[in-house]
């Protein structure tokens, strides 16, 4: 008896009803089979399995039919990418919804040409959560994406080729931020925090001090606390990638973790009628911190650069570093930290004068300074 390849697909807000894959296959004595695949929009299995039987009786008294790209659009392997990979948040879903929006529609087989006209208007679209231009690193993420969801249609033969290619839709170049804050600026910004958002303070002088992202913070729950270890533990499920990472404390926040209420299950929390919520999209709170301390170019983000900078320049081991920001390699610690810093001044030394071997620190004294003229006088003289 032949079983039915009948395949459900999760509804959509395109398609709230039920949807139904069918892959229909008939061998032929000679070798070889006939193949029919459709998508079929229909609200029942009955419906579903009576069309399968159909098709399959075309096949068996019909002449052999070719196999060819099941009937369908881009948003249908799309979704077979979501239920794939499973639940999808945060900025991995804007991307995503980002992509059924605007090529949701799209036959399988335009994919290429749509593929290559939507790589040139997407580098000039404005967002509208943001109202400037996609960055270079949000058009590589469509891209990326995009790629993996026509990477598994190919593995499950709804695609007989790979219509993005890099000719269609080539890689942009990214060009990593190099935004810190100057000493000033950081005790300003602190300083606006406490009187005008008191509950983003812990959460801000963490971020400064320990490379983390923002849905890590925001997330993390009370369990993730280690105290006798002083550390914060990211499991898997709750990093990017699937990576998770280990937080150690900075010793002048022990006492803020040490004394958190009983009644929180967040370790960063906001109180609102008597319960403790988690701080979710604190966007509008952080810009306004940012325009009453005078801080312009600045976006939370950023403070991994600051704490990823800040680790360095005190001379933390590397490989360390990229550990406790949940980098996959140490090229991604290259990119968050800011040579503008005080780091590699610090790493640098100058021959003075004439007397090319002798070097010294950037950070000369005054005193050392002063011997130094004095020497280059003696040496001229003689």
């Amino acid at each position: 008896m032949d079983t039915l390849n009948i395949r459900p697909l999760d509804p959509t807000p395109e398609h709230p009803y039920p949807r139904f894959y069918l892959d229909v296959r008939i061998r032929r004595p000679g070798g070889g089979e006939n193949r029919i695949r459709e998508t079929l929009n229909t609200g029942s299995y009955a419906k579903a399995k009576a069309r399968y039987l159909e098709l399959q009786a075309q096949l068996r008294n019909g002449s052999r039919v070719p196999i060819t790209a099941p009937p369908g659009t881009f948003g249908d392997v799309l979704e077979r990418y979501r239920a794939r990979r499973g639940e999808i948040r945060g900025g991995q879903l804007t991307t995503f919804q980002t992509l059924v929006k605007d090529l949701g529609q799209t036959p399988l087989g335009a994919l290429e040409g749509a593929f290559e006209r939507y790589a040139s208007i997407i580098r000039n679209t404005i967002s509208p959560r943001t109202g400037r231009r996609y960055s270079n690193a949000t058009v590589n993420r469509l891209r990326s994406m995009a790629t993996a969801a026509i990477n598994l249609a190919i593995d499950l033969r709804i695609l007989e080729r790979n219509p993005l290619t890099r000719a269609v839709w080539p890689k942009a170049k990214e060009f990593s931020r190099d935004r810190i804050l100057s000493s000033d600026e950081t005790i300003r910004l602190l300083n606006v925090i406490d009187r005008e958002a008191p509950h983003l303070g812990p959460l801000a002088r963490f971020s400064m001090a320990v490379p983390a992202r923002k849905g890590e913070l925001v997330n993390a729950r009370r369990e993730w606390l280690d105290e006798i270890a002083g550390v914060i533990r990211v499991p898997g499920k709750a990093g990017k990638g699937g990576r998770g990472s280990v937080k150690p404390i900075p010793p002048d926040l022990l006492p803020y973790f040490r004394s958190l209420p009983s009644e929180t299950p967040f370790l960063f929390f906001r109180r609102h009628g008597g319960r403790f919520l988690p701080l979710g999209d604190f966007k509008r709170s952080w810009h306004r911190c940012l325009a009453l301390a005078g801080i312009g170019d600045f976006r939370f983000h950023d403070l991994r650069h600051v704490a990823c900078t800040n680790l360095l320049a005190a001379g933390s081991n590397l490989k360390a570093v990229q550990m406790v920001g949940g980098w996959a390699d140490s090229k991604m610690v290259d990119k968050y930290h800011s040579f503008s810093g005080i780091s590699l001044r610090d790493g640098i030394r100058f021959p003075i004068g004439i007397e090319g071997s002798r070097v010294r620190s950037a950070y000369t004294s005054g005193e050392e300074i002063e011997k130094g003229s004095e020497f280059r006088e003696v040496m001229a003289v003689s």
